[in-house]
């Protein structure tokens, strides 16, 4: 293993406070928090290196997306939605009030994916089969003002293919001009934001022969992304490039095509996914080589909930698990060549974002 990569080590004490699979894990913009959802409808915001539960927050619901407002000073609200918007507001002395709002898109569908860009505070919502950007246009409200057209079909695919649109995954980028936007069955698209019309300006389209995608992330420096192909592991892709740049594979050939969440290790140098065989796998981006695998006793054996954190050389990865309701926990590793290298901050406030739908996330 490169001496720049260094392994994970497991926090000793596991983080368990769900009682059903856990659906989606998000680390604050400074690392003071982790946020959980899960299918027991529990929003539950964590201290990830006491190992402590801060505030659990119950929802009539499977919690489906969420995110952290990156800019928690310009917009000092966390929205989460069913029918409405739940605002939950965490500050450095503590979990603040819940607080309903409203949000205004006329659609009543679930929420596959979500992204806030840290400029201008716009939401976009992957909701149903479209894409909506809203923004916020008083204290209590947000609206819609903009749904993207429907992306363009992918040529040569498999005659039994799911055509419905559904988002996977969005990704602001350029400053917020360009939103990239992840399909289950149409690729991944770029979208012109400042044009009137939102045209797109370039699509990747998978190699692999279902072109299904499970999720996307986009790598720190904008340059790459990193897709669950739904079958065999992970594939790196430059921007604007329908060839893969990397592919990693599992070692394990499960039969299932569950929907795994990907993370960028290491500044981008490394890699890593959600499984089928109870292991996290960590890679190297440089040669493709397996360089770490992370371990979990649960059964069955699925981790489809991966998200990591970085501060200068510090590394948090946190793991969840799914469909074992009677062994469900939340496990912390963290990478570090000086502890001391790590400096949360705890001089202003900090907000989550969840959404949560009625029924669970369905390909």
């Amino acid at each position: 293993m490169s001496l720049s990569l260094q392994p994970f080590c497991a926090k000793e004490d596991d983080l368990c406070g769900h009682s059903e699979s856990i659906t989606c894990l998000s680390f604050s913009p400074t690392g003071d928090y982790l946020a959980s959802g899960g299918e027991d409808g529990n929003l539950i915001v964590w201290d990830p290196m006491k190992g402590t539960l801060v505030h659990r927050v119950p929802v009539n619901g499977t919690i489906t997306s969420m995110a952290w407002d990156p800019d928690d000073i310009k917009h000092p609200y966390v929205i989460c939605f069913w029918t409405s918007f739940v605002v939950f507001l965490i500050t450095n002395q503590g979990p603040g009030q819940d607080q309903d709002s409203d949000i205004l898109t006329g659609v009543d569908a679930p929420v596959y994916a979500i992204a806030i860009d840290a400029y201008s505070g716009v939401i976009a919502l992957g909701m149903g089969s479209e894409v909506h950007l809203a923004k916020w246009v008083s204290p209590s409200h947000y609206a819609t003002f903009k749904i993207l057209p429907p992306p363009p079909e992918l040529p040569n695919t498999l005659p039994d293919t799911d055509k419905h649109v559904r988002v996977r995954a969005l990704a602001f980028t350029e400053g917020g001009d360009h939103l990239l936007a992840t399909y289950l069955s149409h690729g991944i698209v770029c979208w012109d934001l400042v044009h009137p019309q939102s045209q797109f300006l370039w699509t990747i389209v998978p190699m692999h022969s279902h072109r299904l995608i499970g999720h996307c992330l986009l790598s720190p420096d904008e340059q790459t992304v990193l897709i669950s192909n739904l079958s065999e592991g992970m594939d790196l892709y430059r921007i604007r490039h329908c060839h893969p740049y990397r592919r990693f594979k599992y070692t394990a050939d499960t039969g299932d095509n569950l929907p795994v969440q990907v993370a960028f290790l290491h500044d981008g140098r490394a890699v890593a996914c959600g499984s089928m065989d109870g292991n996290v796998t960590v890679w190297d981006v440089a040669n493709e080589d397996q360089i770490q695998v992370l371990p979990h006793d649960v059964r069955p054996p699925l981790l489809t909930v991966v998200q990591a954190y970085q501060y200068r050389d510090f590394m948090l990865l946190a793991t969840g698990t799914s469909h074992s309701s009677e062994n469900t926990y939340i496990r912390i590793w963290h990478s570090d060549t000086s502890r001391s290298a790590f400096s949360l901050s705890t001089d202003s406030s900090h907000f989550v974002l969840f959404l949560r739908s009625k029924g669970h996330l369905a390909l």
